[in-house]
């Protein structure tokens, strides 16, 4: 049970491609307005917590999910003169990235907050927020992300198949019957790209943020959006012809070049 007296602590622990980089992009942004009401954390200031959430997802054993909890037991330190709520916002503490290695969904995300909460919840208020997006839109970006990112061969219709799981708003609930006390608040990307602040407008509702600072907290475009088609296809093509890494990653680089300087 959560006590009145204790410091509210807003976990954004994903999902990705759901709106998460033009979240964390703004609070970067707009970090000086913020911090007289709200303490931010993003993934550079808790990347030990992040490197062994990964680490866990990798090889997910009571090793490494120790490993995790040491971690997150060294960051998270009251401050009697500190109120201010909390807004921690890394994907990473969900697991690893869907469609890598074979992983269908987010495995491993029940395990690391529950994890989490138990370090946080005698001192914090933990309340996870999961931002989600509906299947068909959220599989191709991840298949559009992978493309860029990794060496995925398939086409988009084989990755539809291989990747064919429960959707982010059945995880989320899967979440929520794992971690029974702790508030679990859900937005679909559909619904909070509509919303007067975007992706973000949600978490400031959480955090019963003023009306006066909302007004500079809106995203001015989309930030981390796929690439168009014809990229996506010669993204594909190199990740099935050429095997050495380096001239692939080299190869997509040029192609991102010259798409920004629209010589194409």
């Amino acid at each position: 049970m959560q006590g009145p007296d204790k410091r509210l602590l807003i976990i954004h622990a994903g999902f990705h491609r759901t709106g998460t980089s033009t979240v964390q992009s703004v609070l970067k942004a707009q970090h000086s307005r913020l911090a007289p009401h709200v303490s931010v954390i993003l993934k550079p200031d808790i990347a030990a917590l992040c490197q062994a959430a990964l680490a866990y997802a990798e090889r997910p054993d009571t090793s490494t999910l120790g490993a995790f909890q040491t971690a997150a037991q060294s960051h998270f330190k009251t401050d009697p003169e500190d109120q201010r709520p909390i807004l921690m916002s890394a994907e990473d503490l969900c697991g690893m990235f869907p469609g890598r290695k074979g992983r269908i969904g987010y495995p491993h995300a029940k395990a690391l907050l529950s994890t989490l909460v138990s370090v946080v919840g005698p001192a914090f208020a933990p309340h996870i927020y999961l931002s989600t997006r509906q299947s068909m839109p959220w599989l191709k970006s991840c298949y559009a992300h992978n493309l860029r990112h990794a060496r995925v061969r398939l086409s988009f219709e084989d990755f539809m198949v291989a990747h064919d799981g429960p959707s982010l708003q059945d995880i989320a609930e899967d979440i929520r019957s794992e971690l029974e006390g702790t508030p679990v608040t859900t937005c679909c990307l559909k619904d909070s790209s509509a919303m007067p602040e975007g992706p973000l407008s949600p978490i400031l509702d959480l955090l019963d943020m003023p009306a006066a600072l909302r007004g500079y907290l809106r995203p001015p475009a989309i930030v981390n959006a796929s690439f168009p088609p014809d990229i996506q296809a010669a993204f594909l093509l190199l990740n099935r012809d050429e095997d050495d890494g380096a001239v692939r990653r080299a190869a997509k680089k040029q192609l991102i070049a010259n798409l920004r300087s629209g010589d194409r």
